[in-house]
């Protein structure tokens, strides 16, 4: 279809080119061989960040996940010193008011979000 092949033309002319590539500080050295071994990491915010974090989204009329994965994105360019950085990022394929409300299952997709910043740019920018 036409919304299709506009589709996959936004997509390829946003990652086309080389994609970053970041390798991350670590302070374990890396086995010669790979791994299938994972892990995560968790955190809880601590409630004058959690409150912070609610200003500044209602001060500048935007989400609290924008803002959140503003500065995830600002973390991740501290700790690889890249400028050009790919995340990605979940959406939600479920509309709210159709038929498939009842249906249960994983309706999420990942898309890659590329950020192509200069690190004099402020926080807002």
């Amino acid at each position: 279809t036409d919304s299709y092949i506009t589709s996959e033309t936004y997509w390829h002319k946003k990652l086309e080119g080389s994609l970053p590539w970041s390798e991350f500080p670590s302070s374990i050295p890396k086995p010669l061989k790979g791994s299938y071994k994972e892990g995560a990491y968790q955190t809880i915010f601590d409630f004058n960040l959690n409150c912070a974090v609610h200003d500044f989204s209602k001060k500048h009329s935007i989400s609290k996940y924008r803002v959140l994965l503003s500065m995830y994105i600002v973390l991740l360019h501290h700790m690889t010193n890249q400028t050009d950085l790919i995340v990605g990022m979940p959406i939600n394929m479920r509309e709210r008011h159709t038929q498939e409300q009842g249906v249960f299952g994983y309706f999420v997709n990942t898309i890659p979000l590329r950020v192509q910043f200069s690190p004099d740019n402020t926080f807002l920018e």
